[in-house]
């Protein structure tokens, strides 16, 4: 049939949204550094800032309830129920910044994936989507967070 078009995906035309979930804590990467991550990842003008959700919980003492004191991820969680789409894609820096614990990046996880949307670690250089295998990236923040733990026993007795 000459001149006629094939049907196209929704999918296809769905618009790829880039979000930025940003952590200030003294285990994780600086927030320069993890800023200049999402212009690596997304290119300078991909991602502005009311696409970065930024939450400073440097005084927050340690915890294993995270609920309530990162409150831009929880705008970041909105957002993306807003806007959900398989195109979407939801950037951390280390797989520490994906969550505190093991428990709390599964959970971090599941929330965006209910959405439909994609996680991209920087620091790991994979892009997950829902149904992959997340073993090795909850063993690198259960690893990332003893070394963490190390480091901060190690600073306040001054050990080298």
């Amino acid at each position: 049939m000459e001149g006629a078009t094939l049907p196209v995906a929704a999918e296809a035309n769905q618009e790829a949204r880039k979000w930025a979930c940003i952590t200030v804590h003294p285990s994780l990467p600086s927030k320069a550094v993890q800023l200049a991550g999402v212009r690596a990842w997304a290119g300078y003008s991909s991602v502005d800032a009311s696409q970065i959700y930024a939450d400073d919980v440097s005084e927050v003492g340690r915890t294993t309830r995270w609920e309530g004191k990162l409150p831009k991820r929880e705008t970041l969680m909105a957002a993306l129920a807003a806007q959900p789409g398989s195109r979407n894609q939801v950037y951390f820096r280390s797989p520490l910044c994906v969550g505190f614990s093991e428990k709390h990046a599964a959970d971090t996880i599941a929330r965006i994936f209910a959405n439909d949307a994609l996680v991209f670690v920087q620091s790991e250089a994979v892009l997950y989507r829902r149904g992959d295998d997340l073993t090795d990236l909850l063993d690198a923040v259960a690893r990332e967070a003893k070394a963490a733990t190390q480091r901060r026993y190690r600073a306040s007795n001054k050990i080298v």
